[in-house]
């Protein structure tokens, strides 16, 4: 029994420090990749966001300064390899960051009956939208009023999961291939 609440700790802690590149105010800050406090650099800076108990602060550490924020009041960050927004003091990884509509993916642990941790998936109209999950319902009720894209959603999706088809050759999900499509967008 200790050994499993040591391996909890030692999850918990690897999962609440990350090194990081740069805070994010507000959703139009994380657009135009305006940071309000940018990495000195990677041995130097660290987001505390304890992802994993819903807290409602991080923490900052710049070099030899040391910043706390309410969740709330921070759009997200970006570390070296990844970007994440915060939402009801959750953590989402965005796995998109450079197309129009957002998708994100959060990691749901294990039960007590060791069940292994589930990767469930949410979407947002753009940056600054709502956070959903990931559902083909979800889409079309998000998009009502977006007839031909709305058409194609229907077209091409017959299962939440194909949601998450990958355009390889155009290097984007294929639900914003359809929707750039739709709204003659330029692909990023």
């Amino acid at each position: 029994m200790k050994s499993i609440l040591l391996l909890f700790f030692l999850f918990v802690l690897s999962n609440s420090v990350f090194y990081s590149q740069g805070i994010f105010k507000t959703a139009e800050d994380f657009r135009k990749g305006n940071y309000l406090i940018k990495a000195i650099s990677a041995s130097a800076y660290k987001v505390c966001a304890n992802r994993l108990l819903k807290a409602k602060k991080i923490k900052v550490i710049n070099g030899d300064s040391t910043y706390t924020f309410l969740k709330s009041d921070i759009y997200g960050y970006q570390d070296f390899k990844n970007y994440y927004r915060f939402n009801n003091n959750d953590v989402y990884t965005i796995l998109n960051p450079k197309e129009t509509i957002i998708i994100y993916e959060k990691i749901k642990l294990a039960g007590p009956k060791g069940n292994l941790p589930t990767k469930m998936y949410f979407f947002s109209k753009n940056e600054s939208s709502e956070i959903l999950p990931f559902t083909i319902e979800n889409l079309k009720w998000v998009f009502q009023n977006e007839g031909e894209f709305y058409d194609l959603i229907e077209i091409h999706y017959k299962e939440d999961i194909d949601l998450l088809r990958f355009d390889s050759l155009r290097k984007m999900y294929f639900i914003n291939y359809l929707f750039n499509r739709t709204n003659q967008q330029e692909y990023p």
